[in-house]
């Protein structure tokens, strides 16, 4: 939810709060494009990637997962969305800033469901892996810690990749 409602009010705040600074600071790179956030947020990704993996590595496996989700969500939901950022411009220059908004939060509640779907079918596949790789609680603690080291080393390298093209 964090990363649908951040993804969306960043379009929406970028129109409505400074849309004369939108062409001085993100023009030249075509509409919808926005490379100051877009760096932010491919760095941040890239500071969670680092400590996903030392922590995977270091400390071992925390159990407390509901913050970093949230701040996941936020830090990736930085980059504002460009079909938000057209629509809130049109609807800024055609006078119909309501409509705008309700287009942009309708929006914002199917990118929620659709990432809460896969987020129900995530959490029912790790139950059954879970359950098969109950018998082995050593095998089921080295596969998450594992798990989590690659993916924050894949954040990394995204991060790296995006941040020196």
């Amino acid at each position: 939810m964090s990363l649908s409602l951040t993804h969306v009010f960043m379009s929406i705040a970028i129109v409505l709060l400074s849309l004369p600074l939108v062409n001085l600071m993100f023009g030249g790179n075509g509409p919808g494009s926005s490379p100051v956030l877009e760096d932010i947020s491919r760095g941040m990704l890239g500071v969670i990637g680092v400590w996903m993996a030392w922590r995977a590595i270091a400390r071992g496996r925390s159990t407390q997962h509901g913050r970093e989700g949230v701040a996941f969500g936020f830090m990736a939901g930085m980059v504002p969305c460009p079909l938000t950022l057209f629509i809130m411009s049109f609807a800024v220059l055609h006078q119909v800033v309501t409509v705008g908004v309700l287009l942009a939060v309708s929006m914002m509640l199917g990118i929620a469901l659709s990432l809460g779907a896969v987020a129900v079918a995530a959490v029912v596949f790790r139950n059954q892996a879970a359950r098969l790789l109950g018998r082995c609680p050593r095998l089921l603690q080295l596969s998450a810690r594992s798990l989590e080291a690659i993916a924050g080393l894949v954040l990394l390298a995204v991060a790296i990749v995006e941040l020196l093209r």
